[in-house]
């Protein structure tokens, strides 16, 4: 027997059994749409989360990269002024305390450090800049020596203080790029 003879046979039964596939396959249709939507919304929304934290964090660490190489740029004025003859070293080594103190300062005044969670989106090398601290203390140190002996060499301390000015330079650029990469990737997606 032919499922249309059944239906024609025991046509309530048939009407009920066609309503309930029918009804069944609604709720199936229904329900996995709903799923999709859900699912498509969820993801949706995490990636509406990750983008609004990502620019967060690039904002704070923009502000905060760019009061350091406000500082960097300050150090390399006065040492391109001490290379041209224009302040001593005594007057370099003054003006850049008070420009570490002024900047120290402001710099712990800063209103959130949230801005190390840009570490979280980009790698950024801070090993390189962490040895370019590291170097610079050593030549400073290896300066303040020479300057407390008895005959300070002034070509020597010139060297000295070139290495420092080219190490300030190279942090320069690499907290300059940094604030790059954030941009040209928030660019992308904006």
């Amino acid at each position: 027997m032919d499922f249309i003879e059944l239906i024609k046979q025991y046509p309530i039964e048939g009407s009920a059994l066609i309503s309930t596939i029918a009804a069944s396959l609604g709720w199936i249709a229904r329900n996995i749409a709903q799923l999709l939507l859900e699912r498509s919304k969820y993801w949706r929304e995490q990636r509406t989360f990750f983008w609004k934290e990502k620019i967060n964090a690039a904002k704070k660490a923009s502000e905060f990269y760019l009061e350091y190489l406000n500082l960097l740029n300050l150090m390399i004025i006065q040492f391109n002024l001490y290379k041209n003859g224009k302040i001593g070293h005594d007057t370099l080594i003054s003006s850049i305390d008070q420009e570490v103190n002024f900047y120290n300062n402001r710099i712990k005044q800063f209103p959130h450090f949230e801005h190390h969670h840009i570490n979280l989106f980009y790698d950024f090398n801070e090993k390189d800049n962490l040895k370019t601290v590291n170097e610079n203390l050593e030549v400073l140190q290896k300066v303040t020596e020479m300057i407390n002996s008895e005959n300070p060499d002034d070509d020597s301390i010139k060297i000295e203080f070139e290495k420092i000015n080219t190490n300030y330079i190279k942090l320069y650029d690499n907290y300059f790029s940094y604030i790059k990469i954030v941009r040209e990737d928030l660019k992308r997606y904006l």
